[in-house]
């Protein structure tokens, strides 16, 4: 049977497809960025000292002098916020690839380049408006939405992980959809730049709250009624919170290749529960050592 639309890939070219789209975990080239990026700004390692004394690919080479802290600081600010979009924007494709019962994620992920609706599809994960999301997250993450076909699992663990993979998603589409300004600052023409400022609020004898944590600032157009506006925000972030989040994503990265690679060569499927508390102890434990998300917005006066 042909499909409807001639120009469509005919069905018998699935199973080929798919074998090779699942030839490689996506997760290994982010993990390989992830480890650049904390081997360069670790201050015991000998990464900056390498680069410092000269590397080499082929007949190229490469040498440079070492940062300093405030550098490295600055470069981990904004290669972390980078790769933490990158990571979370490839997960949410490829869940939304895998949703329903997809008998070609590559193909539909292929299809895929009208980024508004992509990103109403966001608006619906973030909102819980997509149909039967915790059963599609078990589906795509876990490789079952029936307790009962997961033997030996305590019905609380099971719970719990749900719950993990709502929070996952929500949060991921929360990222893409409304701390989207600095990453496209960021790839449109690197118009980020990174700071160290030292902000107090509130009066000096009225125990007034400290913030002190590596910023990104950047120029966008004002949120809100008036998008015509522009403005400059200098957002204070956690660089160890966002490095959190991204072993979190690549974890649920992983899985998802899991599962679908075993669909795809009628394997079974063996999934390791990630404990409900990892992410939260994750991030927790980063952001306890800076700001996750405050903010300071100057906007520009207009000609009119």
């Amino acid at each position: 049977m042909c499909p409807t639309n001639p120009h469509e890939v005919h069905p018998a070219e699935f199973q080929g497809i798919n074998e090779a789209f699942y030839a490689e975990d996506p997760s290994s080239y982010f993990k390989t960025r992830l480890s650049l990026l904390v081997a360069l700004c670790d201050s015991g390692g000998a990464t900056a000292s390498a680069i410092e004394a000269g590397v080499r690919y082929g007949g190229i080479s490469a040498r440079s002098a070492p940062g300093t802290p405030e550098e490295l600081e600055g470069f981990a600010a904004i290669e972390s916020l980078s790769l933490l979009h990158q990571v979370t924007e490839t997960v949410m494709r490829l869940f939304l690839a895998h949703a329903q019962h997809e008998p070609c994620p590559a193909l539909k992920m292929a299809k895929s380049t009208n980024f508004r609706e992509f990103k109403n599809r966001l608006a619906n994960i973030r909102d819980e408006d997509f149909p039967d999301l915790l059963s599609e997250a078990r589906l795509v993450f876990r490789g079952d939405d029936q307790f009962e076909r997961f033997k030996g699992l305590k019905f609380s663990k099971w719970t719990e992980d749900g719950e993990h993979l709502i929070a996952f998603l929500t949060d991921s589409a929360r990222i893409l959809l409304e701390d989207s300004d600095p990453y496209n600052s960021f790839k449109h023409g690197l118009g980020i730049q990174a700071s160290h400022p030292s902000i107090t609020l509130g009066a000096k004898d009225d125990n007034p709250f400290h913030y002190d944590s590596p910023a990104i600032s950047y120029l966008h157009r004002s949120n809100g009624s008036d998008t015509s506006r522009w403005s400059r925000t200098t957002s204070m972030i956690s660089i160890e919170a966002n490095l959190a989040m991204i072993v979190v994503a690549l974890e649920e990265l992983g899985a998802l290749w899991a599962v679908g690679s075993r669909r795809v060569s009628s394997e079974s499927i063996t999934v390791n529960f990630m404990p409900a508390n990892r992410r939260a102890k994750l991030v927790a434990n980063a952001t306890d050592r800076g700001v996750l998300s405050f903010r300071v917005t100057q906007q520009f006066p207009t000609t009119h």
